[in-house]
């Protein structure tokens, strides 16, 4: 087949690109045909748990949680792809209603996981990122978290953003105050060690409502 080719334009947030046996190619690229190719879809979803957590070990902060198919992010690495995660981590009054991504205008934390030994915690394993060092001043101040992967393929990059836990921005929302409270109000609070449940107290202590 000669002529041109216009690859179907894809708004699906896990799209990665359209893979022809070497390469990435983005949707809607116009492509000069001169034999017949096939090209799969690749697509990597990521998704938040809900809410977030004390990072108990020092230094403490919050802690968001990632979650994805191992499989397919194998998959694509086999492909000859490297794959760049991390959670993107911003305070909720400044992100007002701008998406949280790599190129948002407004400045972010931007915390990268460079280990493939994934990080487990009772039913979960994925990948975290957290902040920690937070002044007394924003220990009631709500941030977001997210996390994302960056795949580059040759001169190819495309950045995949996880969907917030049921796709509501506000369940990846978190003060750690607020987190502390909840925890102390909770069975789990009995379990915790004296210094964690001392840490707990310490911020549960000082919450108010937003």
């Amino acid at each position: 087949v000669n002529g041109f080719f216009v690859t179907p334009y894809n708004t699906d947030r896990s799209f990665v690109g359209y893979y022809d046996g070497t390469r990435f190619i983005d949707g809607n690229t116009k492509l000069d045909v001169t034999e017949d190719i096939t090209m799969e879809t690749v697509s990597l979803s990521l998704e938040m748990c809900k809410g977030a957590a004390v990072r108990y070990k020092n230094p403490t902060g919050i802690r968001f949680y990632a979650k994805f198919d191992k499989s397919v992010l194998s998959r694509i690495e086999a492909l000859g792809a490297t794959v760049q995660l991390g959670t993107l981590i911003c305070p909720k009054d400044i992100l007002s209603f701008e998406d949280l991504r790599l190129d948002m205008q407004c400045e972010n934390i931007n915390v990268l996981y460079n280990s493939r030994e994934w990080y487990t915690e009772e039913d979960f394993s994925g990948f975290v990122g957290s902040i920690t060092n937070i002044k007394s001043g924003n220990i009631n101040r709500e941030f977001v978290g997210r996390g994302y992967a960056t795949v580059t393929l040759g001169d190819y990059t495309k950045t995949v953003y996880a969907d917030y836990s049921n796709k509501i921005e506000k369940n990846n929302t978190r003060t750690i105050c607020y987190i502390a409270h909840c925890i102390k109000n909770s069975s789990e609070f009995n379990g915790l060690s004296e210094d964690n449940k001392n840490l707990i107290s310490e911020f549960a202590d000082k919450y108010t409502q937003n």
